[in-house]
Parts: structure tokens; C-alpha cells; sequence
């Protein structure tokens, strides 16, 4: 029997099998091991988009995957010459398949593809590297679209469609006559906008299944959302961006994703604005001189007075879609608050404010602090869910009054607060099997996964032990994995390159320097430079608080008291330690160093007052301006200048609702401040009239250079 012999046509040898191949036979060779399918031409043509009904009537399409197809698993590319099977084989070298001659010279044996040998298999081991390039790919991927998402582009028919689908909505195209028309729709919403051009024509927001509570803010929702896609008068809308757009967007897309058939998250909010602007426009009509208060002659500036009181010291101004922003905003304080605008509003804000477009607040410049009220999922099990409601609050506001409660004032009248009943969702038929412990009971139903959310804008910076305390009102505790060894001080001011490095704990001295604004007694402006250094002698650990969840509006309400109070003392040391400038060049360093005395000047003009500093009116050196704060119990600002003949020192008490009172000062005597002045002499400053004049700058600086002007 003879001895067979192996086949030389179909087990070639490795040498034979590698002269054999051609470049092209190559390629082919290793399409065949690669993973990825062939590509041909692209289909072209229009892909179809589901309608806005046939989404209602499909749910499921709106659980789309954030990334596209091709992004959700990446294999190697055969473009590459370094992935693949090439990568690992020879991962570190660039490699040239033009001839197997000029892969041999590479030192590239082609007759071990496939194999342990060319996998990089060392010791047993197989090569890793081609996962971990995988991995890092992925991630790349991820930070590129992250940074993306952070960028939704710019006005364009393109540029919306990209944004609503990446934000999860669906598009539907209608060309019409001049123009074309694209729906955006989730499933309680519909956004409908009218190009031409490019350019916006129409906007309308409509909300099919909700009730008239919500319907009525339509209108107001869809100016706004016009209004970000239409770019400034003489700018392009290539050259606008739909940064404003997004975030509003964003806002009802959100609350779309919650709300179900049984669950509207708008009408939820809603019933919280109805409630809330009950509560404001009873206690407007509660303060003397406002226009809807028993008392008469009113004017206009008289009930815009009543306004900012109520915001700024009772429960807020709750606004339903204002200003730029989609959604339910409580606004509980402004700067220059006891500032009244000089100018009447014109009648467009007129129309605007009676269409309840609230455009005429912050035109001033002024900053503004508010909570927006927001849904978001959350266990049932964990915290309270949202409830329906319009009456948060009872009809008639105030509680009936108490003749035994010693702590009532008839000044500030006591909200009649209500329990609204709970919102219960049914269950399906496979929950309802599940959780059913009585076999005879059928009608079972759950609480949602959904809870309110107050949101400030801005974030308020507080001590740890008032954050406790305000996460105690809501009944939710702080975060442990939240909790940063941070202070107050470093929060509110951060440090920059120029500060030396503190550990938490440590006393914290900081120079600034600051500008203020002063009108001398001839009404001429002019700018006085200042040196503020700030001063953390007891440091104490800070928190930023940016969200907050609650279950009743009348936890807010309470909140209120504490954000004013450490909202007013960021704002004031924020003012008085401005950011240094970005890029400042080293003449202008310099020259700031030479006008900056040294410390036997500042002992001198202590010591022998600002004669030997030269610290004249007219003078161009910075005023020494010496800042200590102290936050528990009670934050206290001292305040420590040169004048003519003393050293100046002040203390200020800042309690809650940002109440301001002098509790320390040296600059006149406590007979003059509490005696009776003669009839035209009433304007003597006083002990009161020192704090009230804090109140009304809101600015360390421009105090210090009002109590100079009254006293040097």
C-alpha cells in the first residue's frame, strides 16, 4: 500500500503560498479575515420619517441609541495599514505591502497570518494591544461627542433638525409653497417652525393632550423659542448659535420624556406656578403703597416698589415662561433692589408684561437669583413624588389668624398651606400580578418615579451647617460622596495662580485690587482705585449648592430666608475681590507694584492718619481697604480704612432675607446717632443710616467712599 503523499495544491508551502500573492491578492486575502463587511455605494434617496401621530401611536421609537450605528461598536478599518490583523503583527511598524519582496525585507513571514506566532504570542500570552486600542478609540469617540453635544451649532434648517434629534425628538419635513415646514415632535409635544430661506418665519408650540392650565403658557413658550432662532438685527444666522435654543429645548424635552398617557409632568408644574402667583399677588396687595393695597395715590413707581419687596422679602415672583428662559422660574432676589428704574417702561414692554413676556426685568443689568422648578425620575420609594394639583395653597391665601400664637404679626400674613392628594398611576397587568397580595384585590395603582426639582440659578455658595439645614427642610440629607474639603471663602472667591496654596482649614488672606465709581459734590464722576485684602480668620467649610428636590412649595418658600442672606454676602465679596484680569502685561504689573505703599507707610498713615500716605481725594494710590469675614453663626463683614483722623472700623450683621445691621463701628458716637436733629439737619448720618446705605450700593467700595465724602 503506498504511502499517501500531502497535497501540494491545497496546503501549499508558507514560502510558496507568500511568492505566490500578488498586492491585490493580498488585499483580498485580508478581507477575508477582516470583521468588516464589504462597503459598497451608499444608497442615496430620502429616508422617512415617522409623523408625529405615528410616534403617538409607537412609543418605542422615541428610545433611540444617543450614538449612530456606526459609532456603536467600532471595528478595526481596513483603511488603516496599522489595524486589523497588520496590527498585530507588527503593531510598532509602518508597513508597505506594495510586493511581497518589499514585505520579506520588513522582516513579515505571510505564511503565519492566523496564527499564535503572528498574533504576538509571547510565552503563551496573546497580545492585548489590539483591545486596549479598541478601548482607547471608544473613548476618544465619547469626548469628541461629548464636547459636540456642548456645541449645537448654528442657525440653519440642518442645524435645528441635528439638534431635536440629538436631543431626542423626531422631524418630519413639509415642503409648502415658499417655504418648508419642519415638525418636531416627542410625545406631548409639538414644535412647528417655518423656514424660508434659512431664515425663521413662524414658530408654534402646541400641546394636543394637556389641559387648558397648560395650553394657556403655549403662546408665551413659542415667542421665546422664535425669539432664540432669530439672530440680531444685522448679524447672520450662520453666525449665531443655537446655544439658547438648545437649552430651552432641552427643557420641554425633558419633561416630555417623563410624562405619560396617565402622567403630564407640564400640567404638574403648572398647577405649581397657579398656586405660587395666588400666594405673590396676595402678599403685593399686603404692602402699603402698592397699586392693588387699600391705600390711595399710587403711582407706578410705588407699585414696582411693592413688587421688588414682595420677590426680594416675602415667597418670590414666580414667572411662567420669562425673560429668555422656557419654564416655571421663582425669583427671590435682584441686585440694586432698593434702586428704582428713573425711566417708565415703554409700550412694547407694556404689551409684553400684560401678555404676562416678562422682558422688561434685567434690561438694566442688574443680576437676578432664582430657583427653577423642574421634574425629574426618581424611586417613589426614595422620595416624594409630584403631585396634580392647582391648590397647593387655599383659595383665600391667608390662614385664619390665631388669637393665642404670640408670634403672629399682622405686617407679614401667615399662607394657608394645603395637602394636595396623592397622583397614583396604574399598574399593568404583569405589575399588578406581581405586587398584588391579595388575590381578590385587582384595582391596585403605584405612586410615579417622578419628583420636583428646584434648580438655582445661579448656584448659591453656603457654610456646610446651612446646607444641612436647608437639605433638612426639603427631608433629604447631603450626599456623601458629595461632601468636598472646601471652604466658604474658597468657593465664593476662588483662588488663582497668584494665591499661595492653603490647606482646607488654614486662614486665608487674599489681595485684590478694585475700582469703584464715586460722584464727588460737584456731580462729577471719577474712578478711585482700591487695595482690598480679605481676611479668613476662622475658616469654615463651604458648599455649593445647585439643586435642591422638594415635595411641596412651601419648602421652598422656607429655604428662601437662607439663600437671600448668603446670596447677598457672596454677591458683596465677589464685588469687592474682582477676577484679576486674564492677560495683564508686565509694565501694567509693575506700575500697579509701585503705587502699592509698603508696610511702614501703611503703619505710619495708621498710626499718624493718611497725611503721610498722601491719601488725599485726588490722590491716584489705592485706598488699603481690609475685608474679615466670619459665616457661623452669623455671617459678620468687619471693614477697616484709613480717614483723615482715625482708623475706620465697621462691622455688619447679615441675617436671613439679606437684613443688614451695624453691630461694631467708630466713626460717630452713639449719642449723636440716637439724638433728634433740628428741623433741616434731619440728613445727619446715623448709625441706621450706615447700614441703610449698604443696603441700598450693595458695594464694600462705594460705601467707604460715601462715608468719606459724608465725614472727612
Amino acid at each position: 500500500m503506498s504511502t499517501p503523499t500531502p497535497s501540494t495544491t491545497r496546503h501549499p508551502p508558507p514560502n510558496q503560498h507568500a511568492a505566490a500573492m500578488t498586492p491585490g491578492s493580498f488585499a483580498n486575502h485580508l478581507a477575508a479575515f477582516s470583521p468588516l463587511p464589504t462597503t459598497g455605494p451608499s444608497s442615496g434617496g430620502s429616508r422617512s420619517v415617522p409623523s408625529p401621530a405615528y410616534l403617538a401611536a409607537h412609543p418605542s421609537r422615541s428610545q433611540k441609541s444617543p450614538l449612530p450605528l456606526h459609532l456603536q461598536s467600532s471595528p478595526p478599518s481596513t483603511s488603516n495599514p496599522t489595524s486589523g490583523i497588520a496590527a498585530f503583527a507588527t503593531p510598532n511598524v509602518a508597513i508597505n505591502y506594495d510586493s511581497p519582496n518589499a514585505a520579506a525585507t520588513m522582516g513579515l513571514n505571510l505564511g503565519n497570518i492566523g496564527t499564535l506566532e503572528s498574533l504576538g504570542a509571547g510565552n503563551g500570552a496573546v497580545s492585548v494591544n489590539a483591545r486596549g486600542d479598541e478601548h482607547e478609540r471608544r473613548r476618544r469617540t465619547g469626548e469628541i461627542l461629548s464636547l459636540l453635544r456642548t456645541r449645537p451649532g448654528r442657525i440653519s434648517e440642518e442645524g435645528v433638525e441635528r439638534l431635536a434629534k440629538r436631543i431626542g425628538l423626531d422631524c418630519l419635513w413639509d415642503n409648502g409653497i415658499g417655504g418648508r415646514t419642519l415638525s418636531i415632535a416627542g410625545e406631548t409635544i409639538l414644535v412647528e417652525v417655518d423656514f424660508k430661506s434659512n431664515a425663521i418665519e413662524r414658530l408654534a408650540l402646541t400641546l394636543p393632550t394637556s389641559p387648558d392650565v397648560v395650553t394657556v403658557h403655549a403662546p408665551k413658550a413659542a415667542t421665546i423659542l422664535q425669539r432664540d432662532l432669530t439672530p440680531p438685527l444685522g448679524v447672520s444666522s450662520m453666525n449665531t448659535t443655537l446655544t439658547a435654543f438648545a437649552n430651552n429645548l432641552e427643557r420641554l424635552a425633558s419633561l416630555d420624556r417623563l410624562s405619560t398617557s396617565e402622567l403630564n409632568c407640564y400640567e404638574a408644574i403648572s398647577g405649581v406656578y397657579t398656586s405660587l402667583k395666588r400666594v405673590f399677588d396676595y402678599e403685593k396687595t399686603k404692602i402699603p403703597g402698592s397699586s392693588d393695597s387699600d391705600s390711595t395715590g399710587t403711582t407706578e413707581r410705588d407699585g414696582e416698589r411693592a413688587e421688588k419687596e414682595t420677590m426680594c422679602k416675602r415667597s418670590g415672583r414666580p414667572s411662567m415662561h420669562s425673560g429668555r428662559r422656557v419654564g416655571l422660574s421663582l425669583k427671590y432676589w435682584t441686585e440694586r433692589r432698593l434702586a428704582l428704574s428713573r425711566h417708565k417702561r415703554s409700550k412694547d414692554v407694556e404689551a409684553g408684561a400684560a401678555r404676562g413676556i416678562d422682558d422688561a426685568e434685567g434690561l438694566d443689568g442688574s443680576k437676578t437669583w432664582s430657583v427653577v422648578i423642574d421634574c425629574e425620575a426618581s424611586p417613589a420609594e426614595l422620595y416624594p413624588s409630584i403631585r396634580i394639583s392647582e391648590d397647593w395653597v387655599s383659595r383665600k391665601v391667608e390662614a385664619p389668624q390665631d388669637q393665642d400664637n404670640p408670634f403672629r404679626t399682622s405686617e407679614e400674613p401667615i399662607v394657608d398651606w394645603l395637602e394636595p392628594p396623592q397622583t397614583l398611576l396604574p399598574l399593568s397587568s404583569s405589575q399588578g400580578e406581581s405586587m398584588t397580595l391579595d388575590p381578590g384585590e385587582t384595582n391596585m395603582s403605584k405612586l410615579p418615579d417622578v419628583r420636583f426639582v428646584a434648580r438655582l440659578d445661579p448656584p448659591v455658595v453656603v457654610p456646610l451647617q446651612t446646607a444641612v439645614a436647608i437639605y433638612g427642610t426639603v427631608g433629604t440629607a447631603i450626599a456623601d460622596d458629595s461632601l468636598r474639603m472646601t471652604t466658604y471663602d474658597g468657593l465664593v472667591i476662588p483662588p488663582d495662580h497668584a494665591d499661595p496654596a492653603l490647606t482646607p482649614g488654614d486662614a486665608r488672606k487674599l489681595e485684590r485690587q478694585a475700582t469703584v465709581t464715586v460722584r464727588d459734590k460737584e456731580g462729577r464722576f471719577a474712578q478711585k482705585p482700591h487695595r482690598n485684602t480679605l481676611y479668613a480668620q476662622k475658616p469654615d467649610y463651604g458648599r455649593t449648592i445647585e439643586e435642591i428636590p422638594f415635595s411641596h412649595p412651601r419648602q421652598l418658600i422656607a429655604i428662601l430666608l437662607m439663600l437671600r442672606q448668603f446670596a447677598f454676602l457672596g454677591n458683596l465679596l465677589q464685588k469687592s475681590f474682582p477676577k484679576p484680569a486674564m492677560h495683564t502685561s508686565e509694565s501694567v504689573r509693575n506700575s500697579e507694584l509701585e503705587k502699592q505703599p509698603s508696610a511702614d507707610q501703611e503703619l505710619e498713615a495708621l498710626l499718624g492718619g493718611n497725611d503721610a500716605m498722601n491719601l488725599d481725594p485726588n490722590s491716584d494710590t489705592p485706598l488699603p481697604l481690609d475685608i474679615s469675614v466670619i459665616t457661623q453663626p452669623t455671617p459678620k463683614i468687619t471693614l477697616v480704612f484709613p480717614m483723615r483722623e482715625k482708623v475706620a472700623n465697621l462691622t455688619f450683621e447679615i441675617s436671613q432675607n439679606g437684613n443688614i445691621s451695624v453691630v461694631d463701628q467708630n466713626l460717630i458716637s452713639e449719642d449723636t446717632s440716637n439724638s433728634s436733629h433740628e428741623e433741616g439737619k434731619s440728613n445727619k448720618l446715623t448709625k441706621d443710616g450706615i447700614g441703610r446705605a449698604l443696603e441700598i450700593s450693595e458695594d464694600l467700595g462705594i460705601l467707604v467712599e460715601f462715608l468719606k465724602q459724608r465725614l472727612e
